[in-house]
C-alpha cells in the first residue's frame, strides 16, 4: 500500500475520531467537545512526519479540505448544533493553522519537531487554558481568565521542555501565553502555533 494512501486513511481516523468524540461529548458540554476535537486533530501533524515522501500537494489537502467544512459547519445540521455559529471564526483559523506551519515544514522552513511542537502547543495548551478557565476562571482579563492563562502556562512549559532547555522554555511560555490572552476571541488559533514556530525557529 502507498505511502499517499496510507496517509489519508490515518489522517481521515485523525479527523473521524475528533467528530466522534464531539459528537458524543456535545450534550453534556459544547465548549468540551469543541476542544475535543481542537485536542485530537492537533496531533495530526505526525501523520505528515510519519509518511515524507507524499506530496506536498496531498498533504495539505487536508487542512485546506478541513478549512472549508469548518467555514460550513456552523450552517450545517447536525454540524451547527455542535459547533455553533459563534465559533466559526476560530474554527477557520484552527485548520488555516495547520495548513501554514505544515507547509513551512515541506517547504524545508521548519524541522519536524518544530511543526509537532506548534501544533500540540495550539491543541494541547490552548484546550488546557479553556478548560481551566470555564471550571476555574473567577478572574477575569478580558474575554479571558488569570486562571485560565496559568493553565496555558503550565502546559506550554511543559511541552516545550520537550525540545528546550529550561530558560527558552519558561520565556517562551511566557511570551505564548501574553499573547495568547490578548489575541481576539478566535485568533489565538492562529497567533499561538505561528508564534510558537517563529520563536522555535529562534534557537
Amino acid at each position: 500500500m502507498s505511502e499517499s494512501i496510507l496517509f489519508f486513511l490515518f489522517s481521515f481516523a485523525f479527523i473521524g475520531v475528533a467528530f466522534l468524540l464531539s459528537y458524543v461529548l456535545k450534550d453534556k458540554n459544547r465548549e468540551l467537545a469543541r476542544k475535543s476535537a481542537h485536542l485530537v486533530l492537533s496531533f495530526w501533524p505526525f501523520c505528515v512526519v510519519l509518511f515524507p515522501s507524499v506530496p506536498t500537494c496531498l498533504v495539505l489537502a487536508g487542512p485546506f479540505a478541513f478549512f472549508f467544512i469548518n467555514i460550513l459547519s456552523p450552517y450545517i445540521a447536525p454540524l451547527e448544533h455542535l459547533f455553533g455559529r459563534d465559533r466559526a471564526l476560530g474554527l477557520a483559523l484552527f485548520p488555516l493553522s495547520l495548513f501554514l506551519i505544515t507547509l513551512f515544514y515541506k517547504m524545508g522552513m521548519i524541522e519536524s519537531n518544530v511543526l509537532i511542537i506548534s501544533s500540540l502547543v495550539m491543541g494541547i495548551a490552548d484546550t488546557f487554558s479553556a478548560l481551566g478557565g470555564m471550571y476555574f476562571g473567577k478572574h477575569r482579563i478580558f474575554s479571558k481568565s488569570i486562571e485560565g492563562s496559568v493553565c496555558m502556562f503550565i502546559s506550554t512549559f511543559l511541552i516545550l521542555s520537550s525540545h528546550l532547555g529550561f530558560a527558552f522554555s519558561l520565556l517562551f511560555s511566557f511570551i505564548i501565553t501574553i499573547v495568547e490572552l490578548f489575541s481576539p476571541k478566535g485568533w489565538d488559533n492562529l497567533t499561538v502555533p505561528v508564534l510558537t514556530t517563529f520563536l522555535l525557529c529562534l534557537v
